[in-house]
């Protein structure tokens, strides 16, 4: 056999020894392509690509949507149905509670009763309050105070919150209180007593300068001591 490369023709002894290479050039026969006799080289076709995959992903994504935007649709149209056949429903229910006089108002008899502020066992008037100015600042608001016990049993001692406001129900000034003296059940009490005035406390100024005629007193109780030792908490 002739060496395509070289063109080296073997002897036997070199064909048998070496079938597969070249003993001039040491060329193997097999990485070589055949001598070009006149015809045109083949060349092996280029592989076509053909999406196949692809494109069945792609419909299958496409059916996909479709089938998605189709459900959603009737789902949606369903569902408006639903709402608007609920709407008529309830409406209906109620023109039928209007006519027939039964409807879901609560009744005013159904419904929580505010809370009512009872009035305190022991209410108190004012007398008459006055200003004080003592020495160093140490000035005091004079007030003369007449506390009435309605609770039907005779008091040892109570304490509770003065409250001062004015005409409408703004506050002016509220100050604890203790008394200590003892009174009979239906009688009044006669009590004076002071408070601390504060010049840079503007609910102290606004007390001091306000004219008797427009306070509103009232008394809330927090705590009885009855004539009998027992103690009663408000």
């Amino acid at each position: 056999m002739q060496c395509p490369k070289c063109g080296y023709e073997p002897t036997l002894k070199e064909t048998t020894e070496s079938p597969d290479k070249c003993t001039a050039c040491g060329v193997y026969f097999a990485k070589l392509q055949p001598r070009d006799t006149g015809a045109a080289q083949a060349f092996p076709a280029a592989p076509v690509v053909q999406p196949v995959k692809a494109v069945s992903a792609g419909a299958k994504i496409a059916l996909a949507l479709v089938a998605g935007l189709v459900i959603g649709y009737f789902a949606g149209r369903e569902h408006m149905k639903y709402e608007i056949r609920s709407a008529f429903q309830d409406s209906f229910k109620g023109l039928a509670g209007i006519f027939s006089g039964k409807t879901d108002v609560p009744k005013s008899a159904d419904r929580p009763a505010k809370p009512v502020s009872l009035p305190s066992p022991i209410t108190v008037s004012l007398i008459s309050k006055g200003f004080v100015k003592g020495e160093y600042g140490d000035d005091k608001i004079t007030l003369d105070l007449l506390f009435e016990n309605s609770t039907g049993a005779d008091v040892r001692a109570f304490d509770g919150v003065l409250e001062f406001t004015d005409l409408l129900g703004n506050d002016i000034l509220s100050s604890k209180i203790a008394i200590n003296d003892p009174v009979s059940a239906g009688t009044k009490l006669s009590w004076q007593g002071t408070i601390n005035f504060n010049q840079f406390i503007q609910r102290h100024k606004d007390f001091a300068n306000a004219e008797q005629q427009n306070i509103k007193t009232s008394f809330r109780l927090t705590k009885v001591l009855f004539a009998d030792g027992t103690i009663k908490t408000y």
